[in-house]
């Protein structure tokens, strides 16, 4: 096990070397490698085959693996488990989503019943099963378990556990799944200050809290304290990793995404382009993350106005995904959603129109009618149904997205509010004006409550608003509020965010309708369809 690299990109010929050996070392020698128990090496193939991003092949050692243990050590031997365990991971990574939940849920009865509630293995099942729910959109299930977990680690191992340390971030995550911005942000403040305390400023782990805490800051709208903190995630990933470390080239890309939040679109682009290349030169053309790294790239095009590129780019990244990922797996589907958007930026209504209604159809049959993505995956057919002058199939989709964002997300969630938004705008192209305008003050009062005055959304609601009263004919209020949208824009983002651009592009509409005392038919409101995904990993 020393010949082992650590990890797969420092030597990826040796690596692909030791998994064909001990493949043909165990054909030579078995049992040898599986008495008494299982040698690590057996376990190492299929870390190492999902390290490679080779997926499918790691279903098939971690299947074989399962099937060799139950027949050498028995169905319930801890080993067998072991493996099973492992195999629910390996689907997830591949995408196979109910079948990541379904071994989930059996491992851990087995364990549970076989190794008590309370035994280290048990917990680690839990969690993975958790996991398992998040990836399946079950989110109150998951954060749930996640408690759960947390709660068993703190009582069993300690608070200051390093599994109990994973648990506490595992839950923040959860949080921040389920809308819950406040209390993620304040979890990852807890789980950043425990490791540096712990584990020292310099040690991995707490480089991965305090990204992830920059993370939160995103996604609170503290958009100033997430670049901060990017760029030391990444000066500290340099300093103590070197360049080229993988763990560096994430910092790197979520720096990028940080630029792209503050609307430093050039920096995120020229960053963005490094990942690219550092990627393929670490992992290979072909690696899940260099794919990843190429659908960040087509996003940062897209945020630049570069059309033609981003739209080139996405066809790439599909075709790959579909290729090494196969036609259903998560993230070819997020492909396929994202070249929708491109074909839609590039005026061609029908070829986005027919990729969404795909892009539905494969959610509804892989992740099921319920799942968040689903969810999303409905949302933007309706836009592309509005795009496509048909109104009042825009406006009925509209309606069912909000109505199942309330009842599966609740009705504070940030997808909710999108939802409720998008709604608002179908309204509009519809004639419904009053119904419009009432829903944009929903809109920004929610937010104004959840989120902030100064959170990034909250400006595009409020700009949404006054868009709306310009419709209604109040062009007083209209004025009045643009004017407060671009004072807080320029102060919050900076006089240069292209949210600032358009707010101060609207201002000068509504001062054109209001001097020729007309309703203002030049502002366009902002739909939110969550469709630009950013696709590696922080």
């Amino acid at each position: 096990m020393n010949l082992w690299p650590r990890h797969d990109h420092e030597d990826r010929e040796l690596a692909a070397l030791l998994r064909a050996n001990v493949v043909y070392l165990d054909e030579l020698t078995r049992p040898a490698l599986w008495q008494p128990t299982t040698h690590p090496c057996i376990f190492a193939v299929s870390t190492s085959l999902t390290q490679a991003g080779l997926y499918h092949q790691a279903i098939e050692c971690d299947e074989a693996t399962v099937c060799l243990s139950s027949s050498i050590h028995g169905l319930h031997h801890p080993d067998t488990l072991g493996a099973r365990y492992n195999l629910a991971v390996s689907y997830s990574d591949a995408g196979r989503v109910q079948d990541a939940l379904n071994l989930s849920e059996r491992v851990l009865a087995d364990r549970e019943r076989l190794l008590g509630p309370h035994h280290p293995d048990t917990l680690d099942s839990r969690n993975g099963l958790a996991l398992a729910y998040d990836a399946a959109g079950w989110l109150q299930d998951a954060l749930n378990l996640h408690e759960r977990v947390l709660a068993d680690r703190e009582r069993l191992l300690g608070p200051d556990h390093p599994d109990t340390l994973s648990a506490r971030s595992n839950l923040a995550s959860s949080y921040g799944h389920a809308g819950r911005i406040r209390d993620a942000l304040k979890l990852r403040k807890q789980v950043l200050a425990d490791r540096e305390r712990l584990l020292g400023p310099d040690h991995p782990d707490t480089l991965t809290a305090r990204n992830n805490l920059a993370n939160s800051y995103s996604d609170a709208g503290r958009v100033q304290e997430a670049l901060n903190l990017s760029e030391r995630v990444l000066a500290d990933s340099e300093r103590l990793l070197g360049p080229h470390h993988p763990d560096t080239v994430s910092a790197r890309s979520n720096l990028a995404s940080s630029y792209g939040h503050a609307g430093r679109i050039r920096d995120a682009l020229k960053l963005r382009k490094q990942v690219l290349a550092d990627s393929e030169r670490l992992l290979g053309p072909d690696h899940p993350i260099t794919l990843g790294a190429c659908a960040n790239l087509a996003n940062s095009y897209s945020q630049a106005g570069r059309v033609q590129d981003a739209l080139d780019l996405r066809k790439r990244v599909l075709a790959d995904r579909e290729r090494l990922l196969g036609p259903d797996h998560p993230d070819t589907l997020t492909a396929r959603n994202n070249l929708a958007s491109s074909y839609g930026r590039a005026g061609r209504i029908r070829d986005a129109l027919k990729l969404r209604k795909r892009v539905l159809a494969d959610s509804e049959r892989l992740l099921g009618p319920d799942h968040p993505a689903t969810l999303t995956a409905r949302n933007n057919l309706a836009v592309s149904y509005s795009d496509a002058g048909r109104v009042q199939e825009a406006l009925n989709l509209s309606e069912r997205v909000l109505a199942d964002s309330e009842r599966l997300l609740g009705p504070d969630h940030p997808a909710t509010f999108t939802a409720r938004n998008n709604l608002a705008v179908s309204y509009g192209d519809a004639g419904r004006l009053n119904d419009a305008l009432n829903l944009r003050k929903r809109v920004l009062a929610d937010r104004k409550r959840l989120l902030g005055p100064d959170h990034p959304a909250t400006l595009i609601a409020g700009n949404n608003l006054a868009v709306s009263y310009g419709d209604a004919g109040r062009l007083n209020d209209a004025l009045n509020l643009a004017e407060r949208v671009l004072a807080d824009s320029e102060r919050i983002l900076g006089p240069d965010h292209p949210d600032t651009l358009t707010a101060r592009n609207h201002l000068l509409h509504v001062r054109d309708a209001a001097a020729a005392h007309q309703p203002d038919t030049a502002a366009t409101p902002d739909r939110q369809p969550p469709s630009d995904v950013p696709e590696q990993p922080a």
